[in-house]
């Protein structure tokens, strides 16, 4: 499952993406990791325009305009993570 949308995938849909942190703890060899979607169309599944062809998405309670939001939380964290 994507850490950012959320949408399911099986087998390679998701994969995890690294980041060396900044400054000295990146020159450490310190970093943080996320799971997205292997296709990057994470936007697109949040907002109905691509299906995954196998796997879903959760339904939810949230309008499509509150799971952006938090997709763009979810991403901005992980930023924050490696700038940290």
């Amino acid at each position: 499952m994507c850490s950012l949308c959320l949408t399911t995938h099986p087998g390679s849909g998701v994969s995890l993406m690294t980041a060396r942190r900044a400054g000295q703890a990146g020159r450490d060899g310190n970093s943080v990791g996320v799971y997205v979607c292997t296709d990057l169309a994470c936007s697109l599944y949040v907002r109905g325009k691509k299906i995954p062809d196998l796997g879903g998405r959760l339904e939810e309670s949230l309008t499509v305009e509150e799971q952006i939001d938090r997709t763009r939380s979810k991403l901005s964290a992980f930023l924050d993570k490696v700038l940290a």
